[in-house]
């Protein structure tokens, strides 16, 4: 018998694998630096904050990310593909949210860095869009209400 065949050793060394790949994925991602500050400024604010996150990762994963870049607090809110099942720009993704924050979607503004998933699926659920300009994703079916090329310029100084 190979290892191949024997599912609980290939399932035992898939674990390994994953773990140890997300390891040092971990060492490479580092959230904008501005970030904490953006969102305690929006928070003070008394505005509230989430997160939409299409993922194939765990979001245990992800959380540690954010506790460990100190964002965790600062997005009480949070959901994961890979958790819901559903992935932006589906409007069940926004919805889920909407409803964890109990807000209607017209009351909300989405920031996102991502056209087709974060403001094409935002726009059509009726949110106000903020689009953060970048090299890799422009809008493509809605127009964003706003452009910018920092989250840091979404409080004032």
């Amino acid at each position: 018998m190979s290892i191949t065949e024997n599912p609980e050793i290939t399932e035992d060394i898939g674990r390994l694998f994953i773990g140890s790949f997300l390891s040092v994925l971990a060492t490479l991602i580092r959230h904008n630096n501005t970030a904490a500050t953006v969102l305690a400024g929006i928070r003070r604010q008394g505005i509230k904050t989430a997160m939409v996150c299409n993922t194939i990762w765990p979001a245990a994963w992800h959380d540690d990310l954010l506790a460990r870049d100190g964002l965790i607090a600062l997005l009480p809110i949070r959901t994961y593909s890979s958790q819901t099942f559903v992935r932006k720009p589906e409007p069940r993704a926004f919805q889920i949210v909407l409803d964890r924050l109990q807000v209607k979607a017209h009351g909300c503004v989405f920031v996102g860095d991502r056209g087709d998933e974060d403001i094409d699926g935002a726009a059509a659920m009726g949110m106000a869009t903020i689009w953060v300009r970048n090299g890799y994703s422009e809008p493509f079916l809605h127009r964003p209400d706003q452009v910018i090329d920092s989250v840091s310029e979404l409080v004032a100084d």
